[in-house]
Order: structure tokens, then C-alpha cells, then sequence
């Protein structure tokens, strides 16, 4: 019975960490933005998306609940809100997300975190819309 036990939950700890790894790819999509759809064209790295954010997961992932946290250096509130390198405009978000199933404490509890940093770049001197470094 143990062995039965063990290996479901093998199986939920690898599907926790791919629920996990959809959270990071769907925010990396949201900052970097390629078709500029959700954040529109600009000079300046965007803000962070609304954080916590719990996208929805498909399928088999669809167990489990997703949170995905954003914190973006330097803040949007700050003057100027990005490092320059270059006339290069420049920002880094710090992205966490975290899949659970369960409750805390209890033998069934499955939870998988991954944590990324992702950098965005922006030329003001590129083409418009995409202001795309180089």
C-alpha cells in the first residue's frame, strides 16, 4: 500500500511542478509581451501584471491551484523606473509561482515553487512599436 501511495504522489509532485512551469511561462509571457498586446507599444519595460495572479491551468493541471507573484525592480513608482545601460532602458521582475493540492499539513499536501528573474528591455532610439533592443 505504501508503495502505491508513494508513487502517486511521485506523480503529483512532477505534475505540481509542471503546474508550476505553466504559472512561470505565462508570466514571462505577460512582461515580455512579444506582440505588444497587453501592454502596448512603449519606450519603458512594463509593470509588473496584477500581483498575486491565479491564471487557470487546463486538463489534468486543472487540480491544482496556481498563485504567480511579481515584484519588478526598480518599482514602477520609482524615478526613473529602470536602469539605464546604454540608453538602453532596462528592468528585472522577480517571478514566483507556486502550485498547490491539498491541505497544509496533511500526508496528500503537494506543493511545487519556482522562481525566475526575467529582464526586459527597451531602446528608445529602435524602431516604434516595439522599441526592441538589439
Amino acid at each position: 500500500m505504501n508503495a502505491q501511495t508513494g508513487g502517486a504522489l511521485s506523480v503529483q509532485g512532477v505534475r505540481a511542478y509542471e503546474a508550476a512551469r505553466a504559472g512561470v511561462e505565462w508570466a514571462t509571457y505577460q512582461i515580455l509581451d512579444p506582440r505588444q498586446a497587453i501592454n502596448g507599444a512603449g519606450t519603458t519595460p512594463p509593470a509588473c501584471f496584477a500581483s498575486p495572479s491565479t491564471p487557470t491551468l487546463p486538463g489534468e493541471l486543472a487540480q491544482f491551484s496556481l498563485t504567480v507573484s511579481c515584484t519588478r525592480y526598480p518599482g514602477n513608482s520609482a524615478s526613473p523606473n529602470y536602469y539605464e545601460e546604454a540608453s538602453r532602458r532596462v528592468a528585472v521582475y522577480d517571478v514566483i509561482s507556486t502550485a498547490t493540492q491539498g491541505t497544509p499539513g496533511a500526508a496528500e499536501y503537494i506543493e511545487r515553487q519556482i522562481q525566475v528573474r526575467i529582464e526586459q528591455c527597451k531602446d528608445p532610439n529602435a524602431a516604434s512599436p516595439g522599441y526592441v533592443c538589439q
